[in-house]
């Protein structure tokens, strides 16, 4: 008995012994949130009103931050344009434009750290903005 406790013994000794440390260790990076991802600067690159271009190339330069705020940036000033809930790794952003008494629920169909892609409904017609970071 003795002899099966210590052959079992030196058996997982060496089992552990024999492998690199580096081999068995994850190289996974932490995974981002929804709500980190979104919370960066944005380049409106397209727009597209019911399916059909309306403007691409885009330089100008959106931010949503972590307080809520939605912004644009307007001659190297960032001007607040409204605010924004975004429930946490939800599939939409509800924006409350300045002046507006409605929010405007854009649905997420791309995010990723270096494109947002949303879709929304104004004045009847389909919506398609595009981001790029």
């Amino acid at each position: 008995m003795f002899t099966a406790v210590v052959l079992v013994s030196l058996a997982a000794c060496s089992k552990k012994d024999s492998s690199s440390p580096t081999s068995n260790q994850s190289t996974t990076t932490p995974q981002k949130s929804k709500l980190e991802m979104v919370c960066q600067t944005w380049t409106l690159t397209e727009t597209y009103e019911d399916g059909q271009l309306k403007s691409s190339g885009g330089t100008e330069k959106y931010q949503f931050t972590r307080q809520g705020k939605f912004k644009f940036l307007d001659n190297s000033s960032w001007e607040d344009i409204g605010t924004f809930d975004f429930p946490k790794d939800s599939a939409s952003i509800r924006v409350f434009f300045m002046g507006s008494m409605t929010p405007t629920t854009m649905t997420l169909k791309t995010l990723s750290d270096t494109d947002l892609k949303t879709e929304f409904t104004s004045g009847g017609k389909t919506l398609n903005y595009n981001y790029k970071r």
